[in-house]
């Protein structure tokens, strides 16, 4: 949403009207772009298919739905019980903040159409405005950069990885109970040995390929 001092009129002038709809090749829209963007159209898709509302105001609000990809650095070092914080900065491609400021209107994103995920939980999505300074220029950079905190569901991980393991590894005590005429202490251990080996695998292949952190588990 943002004002437009041109489009501003008196509604009693036009039998009450105070808003109407125009394309959005009628009307100036701001080139509002993911910093972060993981895919090759860093401006919003599919924006070009919906109408713009201009108010008697001057404001215009360009509600459209869009799917973004954007990159997120994965810290895999307490997982399964991980909480990753994903970035989501936005604000403009070509203008400074004199030419046009970028400014949240709430301090939380909107949930209010979220579909429960089978193994993410959203634990916050705050909202905060900053405004950067760069060596090359005097002008102002603000940008409005949502913060997605997803706090991993573990207990799927817990039931059939690192129950198993656990009660895996105590196995291997047994290898000092057994008494060494049995000849069963080498065969024991082997097993177990075989056994942590098939749930490492299933781990990794659970896992993000990363090199910078790498899981306690």
């Amino acid at each position: 949403k943002w004002n437009d001092c041109r489009f501003q009129w008196n509604a009693s002038d036009f039998n009450g009207m105070t808003s109407f709809n125009v394309p959005y090749a009628s009307v100036w829209v701001p080139d509002i772009t993911l910093y972060d963007s993981a895919a090759d159209e860093v401006m919003m898709p599919g924006r070009e298919n919906y109408r713009a509302t201009i108010n008697s105001d001057g404001s215009v609000s360009y509600n459209f739905p869009t799917v973004l990809k954007s990159v997120c650095r994965i810290d895999v070092t307490y997982f399964p019980f991980d909480t990753q914080v994903c970035r989501l900065t936005f604000g403009s491609w070509s203008h400074n903040g004199y030419e046009m400021d970028v400014v949240n209107s709430a301090t939380e994103g909107d949930l209010a159409t979220y579909i429960e995920h089978n193994e993410w939980d959203i634990a916050a999505f705050p909202v905060i405005r900053h405004v950067l300074h760069y060596n090359c220029c005097p002008e102002p950079y603000p940008d409005v950069t949502f913060y997605l905190t997803l706090k991993r569901k573990s207990q799927f991980y817990v039931l059939t990885v690192l129950f198993p393991c656990i009660l895996t590894a105590s196995v291997a005590a047994l290898t000092f109970i057994l008494p060494p005429e049995s000849g069963e202490k080498v065969s024991l251990g082997v097993t177990v040995l075989l056994s942590l080996a098939v749930f490492l695998l299933m781990v990794s292949e659970q896992l993000p390929a990363s090199s910078d952190t790498y899981p306690y588990i």
